[in-house]
This record gives C-alpha cells, structure tokens and sequence, in this order.
C-alpha cells in the first residue's frame, strides 16, 4: 500500500549537500526510484526544503514539469 500523502522535510542539509553533484544526483535517483514509487493512485507530495542550489530536487522537479507536460506539474 502506498501513501496518501508523502511528506519530504529538508533532503539538502546544508551548501557542501547542495554543492554535490554526486549527492544532487543520488537525491534524484532516491526520489524517482524509492519514493515516487511508493505512493498511492491521487497521492499528493509536499516537498519543504530551502534552495541550496538551481539543480537541488526541488529545481529538478520544476525543469521536467516544464520539459515535459506529461510530467507531475509542481
């Protein structure tokens, strides 16, 4: 069973996190294979972060809403 509502509370902890291309990339990869996945049909994602960096999840999620209308449109 999945979640309702998924609740991601600060994935960047500070500049040295946010400067990792290597972290930035294993957010991305945590988010679209593990949590993504785990939730239920007309779940809802609430993403609260600060913005470290224009690439941190939060900017990725944006660019593929824009690259992508198909995609979830945050």
């Amino acid at each position: 069973m999945g979640g309702q509502w998924l609740l991601i509370d600060d994935p960047v902890k500070n500049r040295e996190e946010a400067d990792s291309s290597i972290y930035r990339q294993t957010t991305w990869d945590w988010y679209t294979s593990t949590m993504y996945t785990r939730q239920a049909p007309d779940a809802r994602i609430l993403l609260v972060m600060t913005r470290w960096h224009s690439e941190d999840l939060a900017g990725k999620l944006i660019q593929s809403a824009e690259n992508n209308k198909t995609a979830d449109q945050w």
